[in-house]
């Protein structure tokens, strides 16, 4: 019986040795695998992953005739458009044009240029960002008002001079200053209507800012506000989110008690502060952010 037992215990050990013999068998060929072969396995994943990509960007051709509807109009309705901001703003015609739909599905005039275009440009493409409004962005940053017999160019992005650690402007904007504070800011006086506008007001009689930003690092957030029992300002329902653009806010009277805060952050530093004006004279109350805001307004 003792034998018997044995010789089993023998064949159980024998057949665990063969079964670990062909597993360390297998992992010594899975190391030594051709090099070649694992690389080639490598560039097939990566082309596979480039054709994918390209996939997502691959843009879609107009209809044939031009006849598709986009928004309000056909596609050949918005080409004409296109050619009479041309005529009305350029002194040049461009050679050619093409239509196309963009991965996002919006309708793309590319505007082909011959080799007399001043400053070496070859082309100038078209994006209808808002098709109700007539509302074209194109490759340069310009915003150009395609409904109605008068065509309207514009930019989102209106500019002020900074100085020092400077990096966001705030101008209250009144019906007394309004004319010169698109004439400072503004290079065309429609840039100011294609801003974003965020108006809570309920009244008629309430006041109107204009936010800009020194450049994209600059986030701003404006928020309700309360004062706590320790007289700590307390943030509230946000009406303004991390905006990076200029953007125009406004909003019921403002007086010098505070209603909003305005949150600033930019490459790490970050401060709140009260959209207020001073009882000492009727300005901004910009106290304790001189150096990082400045105050815009035309008095």
């Amino acid at each position: 019986m003792k034998k018997k037992t044995i010789i089993c215990i023998l064949i159980i050990i024998l057949i665990i040795l063969i079964g670990v013999f062909y597993i360390l068998k297998d992992k010594e060929e899975v190391e030594t695998q051709n090099p070649t072969s694992v690389m080639n396995n490598v560039i097939v994943d990566s082309l596979e992953k480039a054709m994918e990509n390209k996939l997502d960007e691959v843009e879609t051709q107009a209809s044939a005739d031009g006849n598709q509807f986009y928004g309000e109009f056909t596609e050949n309705e918005w080409l004409d458009r296109i050619k009479k901001y041309y005529r009305t703003y350029m002194d040049f015609d461009p050679v050619d044009y093409k239509m196309y739909y963009d991965k996002e599905g919006r309708l793309c005039i590319k505007a082909i240029y011959d080799d007399k275009k001043p400053k070496g440009e070859k082309e100038n493409t078209f994006t209808i960002v808002e098709e109700k409004m007539g509302i074209a962005e194109d490759s340069y940053g310009n915003v150009i008002l395609l409904l109605g017999d008068e065509i309207l160019v514009g930019n989102y992005n209106v500019k002020a001079d900074f100085t020092d650690n400077q990096v966001l402007g705030i101008a209250y904007v009144n019906s007394t200053n309004y004319s010169k504070t698109l004439e400072k800011y503004c290079e065309f006086p429609e840039n100011y209507r294609f801003l974003d506008l965020y108006d809570i007001s309920e009244t008629e009689y309430g006041n109107e800012f204009l936010f800009i930003p020194k450049d994209d690092s600059v986030h701003t957030s404006i928020y309700t506000c309360t004062i706590t029992d320790d007289g700590e300002l307390e943030k509230g329902e946000v009406l303004v989110s991390d905006k990076t653009k200029s953007f125009i806010f406004k909003c019921d009277f403002v007086g010098d008690l505070p209603a909003y805060v305005v949150e600033m952050k930019c490459n790490g530093y970050e401060t709140v502060f009260p959209l207020v004006f001073s009882g000492k004279d009727g300005t901004l109350d910009l106290t304790g952010n001189e150096a990082e805001i400045k105050d815009l307004t035309i008095y």
